[in-house]
């Protein structure tokens, strides 16, 4: 069904990841047909280390596409990267 999805994706996966097969993540990354970034992260399935860099590449992937708050689920209004990265 990902075939389906128009807008861009971002998959983060670790190969730490004992839950999910890091090779799934892989295949789905080659079955996009959008516009797509696959961004390799460290630890397990809930150690997963995101830090400042990690969320910035993503958002810099997705600049200029969607707001910041639907990135980060937010329904108070938009946030720069800036302030995103402060929170976390």
């Amino acid at each position: 069904r990902v075939k389906y999805i128009k807008c861009p994706i971002v998959i983060l996966h670790s190969l730490e990841d004992g839950v999910v097969p890091y090779d799934s993540s892989l295949e789905l990354y080659d079955s996009i047909i959008t516009r797509k970034k696959f961004i390799n992260i460290e630890g397990g399935h809930n150690s997963a280390e995101l830090n400042k860099e990690i969320f910035s590449e993503g958002f810099d992937f997705l600049d200029g596409w969607m707001t910041w708050d639907l990135v980060i689920g937010s329904s108070s209004g938009t946030f720069n990267l800036e302030k995103v990265t402060e929170s976390i």
